[in-house]
């Protein structure tokens, strides 16, 4: 397991390095650190698939912990990306930057064994519980997770579908049997006739524009634009109130 820590504060990142290193020797866990004095630090030598974990603090030098979290989402890579802070003032920027936890500082062993218990069984799952969505282009057959969906777009003669990377599918499928699929998943919202998003990708709703990760847009209902925010927003919410109280479940706290 490979992990980044990313903190401009080092008596704190060697705290954190130190807690690290005794639960891999107790759990017999493979894990290699490294560690990075500030974001643009770690932005310099960053690549997508390189980290497996990101302990990012979100007070440093120039550049914020939330601001680089964005630069990680445009790369297209998704690590378990984990802040460091010491109050709950950034936490609603953090769930949109997809943070798998907050932790509020200091990080002692109770909270690091917990955290890192869980992010070891997620990162050791063999059997992907994700679905997918089948389709044809350009003569050849996809299977794309439903996590990688950033937007469904109707157009005159056949469907695009854009993902994360950025990368771009048309196929002749009818919206009505894509809608099916992903309208089942609470991740997905039309916002538009014809137009679906996945909520986890989306940066903010204004002006009747939905601007997703990316760069991406898809328009909005006009009308509507205030409810779709709100319920977006509350998904966001709950996403990450959900996850950590299943987490705290299943360590008995």
């Amino acid at each position: 397991m490979n992990i980044a820590i990313v903190d401009d504060s080092k008596t704190e990142a060697e705290v954190l390095l130190a807690l690290l290193r005794e639960y891999a020797e107790s759990g017999s866990i493979d894990i290699n650190t490294h560690y990075y004095k500030c974001a643009e630090d770690f932005l310099a030598v960053f690549s997508p698939e390189k980290y497996n974990v990101i302990f990012m603090d979100i007070y440093m030098g120039k550049m914020t912990g939330i601001e680089a979290a964005a630069k990680i989402k445009e790369s297209g890579n998704k690590p378990l990306l984990v802040f460091l802070s010491q109050s709950e003032e950034h936490m609603a920027e953090a769930l949109h930057n997809h943070a798998y936890d907050y932790v509020i500082k200091p990080i002692t062993k109770e909270k690091l064994t917990r955290l890192m218990d869980d992010i070891t069984a997620k990162l050791s799952t063999v059997i992907s519980l994700s679905q997918e969505l089948s389709f044809v282009s350009e003569k050849i057959e996809y299977r794309i997770p439903f996590e990688d969906i950033a937007y469904v777009k109707s157009e005159k003669h056949y469907l695009e579908i854009g993902t994360i990377s950025g990368t771009t599918y048309r196929t002749r499928m009818t919206f009505s049997e894509v809608s099916d699929q992903l309208l089942s998943d609470k991740r997905f919202l039309s916002t538009l006739r014809g137009i679906i998003v996945n909520m986890d990708y989306i940066k903010n709703i204004k002006d009747g524009i939905c601007n997703l990760e990316n760069g991406m847009i898809v328009p909005v209902n006009v009308k509507n634009s205030k409810k779709y925010e709100q319920f977006w927003q509350t998904y966001m919410f709950n996403k990450i109130k959900f996850d950590k109280s299943e987490r705290l479940k299943n360590y008995g706290s």
